[in-house]
């Protein structure tokens, strides 16, 4: 019985172990199977086989089981919206309505393996600043609380000694932290929650990210991976044979982020009026650089927009991973100067007490 309660809790939790990486798994696997000719249900139950994720192989018997009761394979996926966004649903959707599923299955499997090798790379260009950064504050803590409140108390020994200005701010310093570590800790906490909630709404969202594209380096290189994943995106959906008008609203439910819902927001409407992309996009030169919208211009007037946006992607790719690249460059000497500057502060004031009481003592 104890057996069989461990095994329900296991795999209760080994339903949620569904990431990224099973779903490059499974859309690539499909897409590699009905490329061979195999029927979607048998393609679908050779990855139920094939894996030992117990989520993988609860998502693909799910699926099996609609598509045997004859649901379309995009329907069985929207049954799933825990594990399937509303984009992966309607970009399946377009490969059913006209015949490439195994190709727009691999480009949502090569769309999310690039998506998560960005957030990989940044994520690893930041460690070491981070870990720098975790350090500095620890050692600047330990310092306040533990180093410096020891040297002050030599102070209490000699009443002559007239402190440095300096080393009073410090000594005052040192003495709020002490008194109000906790309060600090709780209120640096409540503001970061408090930010993330003001933040979520859709007033400061645009707030936010006008803040953020205005940082100098990350916000270069946000806007560049939203111009690449709305390109890629875009590219997909064209190649699944959408029009601009359905593409552009399936695009607002994946660039859900305020700044670009606008644009697609106008993009739409522009279409509707029968406006070209270009146009609609032209005054949008903060999101969408002039050579970006030249390339689209001529994409349009030639009817080769795929190779434009081919050409945007390999473009900005290339500009991305150079930023990245150098942004542990760029964060590092930042957070140097920061460290040394608090640890020239500490260091003057503490050779300031030093040469008072060695004044003190010649004087007496």
């Amino acid at each position: 019985m104890l057996d069989g309660l461990i095994s329900q809790f296991l795999d209760s939790r080994d339903k949620s172990n569904f990431g990224v990486k099973d779903k490059i798994f499974f859309f690539r696997e499909m897409g590699y199977l009905l490329e061979g000719w195999v029927a979607i249900y048998d393609a679908v139950m050779i990855v139920n086989n094939g894996t030992d994720n117990y989520a993988l192989k609860e998502i693909t018997r799910s699926i099996a089981e609609g598509l045997n009761g004859g649901k379309t394979f995009s329907y069985c996926l929207s049954r799933l919206p825990r594990y399937f966004n509303a984009g992966d649903v309607n970009i399946v959707k377009s490969g059913e309505k006209w015949g490439n599923m195994n190709e727009i299955l691999k480009s949502l499997a090569r769309e999310y393996d690039y998506i998560a090798a960005v957030q990989s790379k940044y994520l690893g260009a930041l460690l070491y600043p981070a870990i720098l950064l975790i350090v500095s504050v620890g050692a600047i803590f330990l310092l306040f609380t533990y180093v410096l409140p020891g040297i002050f108390q030599i102070l209490v020994q000699f009443d002559s000694v007239q402190i440095p200005l300096m080393t009073q701010i410090l000594m005052q310093t040192t003495q709020f932290v002490n008194t109000h570590a906790l309060s600090l800790l709780g209120g640096l906490g409540g503001l970061i929650l408090f930010a993330a909630i003001f933040f979520s709404t859709e007033v400061w969202g645009k707030f936010y990210y006008s803040v953020l594209f205005e940082i100098p380096v990350i916000g270069s290189m946000t806007k560049a991976y939203y111009l690449i994943k709305f390109s890629r995106y875009m590219k997909i959906m064209l190649g699944a044979g959408m029009n601009y008008l359905d593409t552009f609203l399936l695009l607002k439910n994946i660039l859900w982020i305020s700044a670009y819902q606008d644009l697609l927001n106008n993009v739409i409407e522009w279409l509707n009026r029968g406006q070209t992309i270009y146009d609609s996009m032209k005054y949008n030169i903060d999101l969408i650089p002039v050579n970006v919208l030249v390339l689209l211009k001529v994409g349009e007037e030639t009817a080769r927009l795929e190779n434009a946006l081919d050409n945007i992607i390999t473009i900005y790719e290339a500009e991305l991973n150079d930023m990245l690249n150098n942004l542990s460059k760029v964060i590092e000497p930042v957070l140097i100067v920061f460290v040394w500057w608090i640890i020239v502060v500490a260091a003057l004031s503490v050779f300031g007490i030093i040469w008072s009481i060695l004044e003190s003592i010649q004087v007496g």
